[in-house]
């Protein structure tokens, strides 16, 4: 699991709740999410379908190493077990 220099907050784990339905569903390609993209990239479609804040990589920020997961471009990062588990260990229960 990646370090984090902040907890998560409850806006975090709703994403990660979102980004975990995307890929149970199937992950459709840009629907709202690319499977080209790690969970930083898509906070940010997130944040900006579903909050008024700055847009910015606010996620992106909390990591240490930047890229935990992959290198980045890596294909297909939506199959990356180790983001899967992050996502999973850390998202909102299912309908909250």
């Amino acid at each position: 699991m990646p370090q984090l220099k902040r907890p998560l907050t409850q806006e975090h784990r709703l994403f990660l709740r979102s980004w975990l339905d995307w890929l149970e569903a199937g992950a459709p390609h840009g629907n709202p999410y690319s499977r080209e993209h790690g969970l930083c990239h898509a906070h940010l479609i997130w944040k900006k379908q579903n909050t008024s804040q700055p847009k910015h990589y606010d996620l992106y920020d909390m990591f240490d190493p930047v890229y935990p997961f992959a290198p980045r471009g890596e294909l297909n990062t939506h199959c990356n077990a180790a983001r899967i588990a992050f996502a999973a260990g850390n998202a909102s229960p299912k309908g909250e």
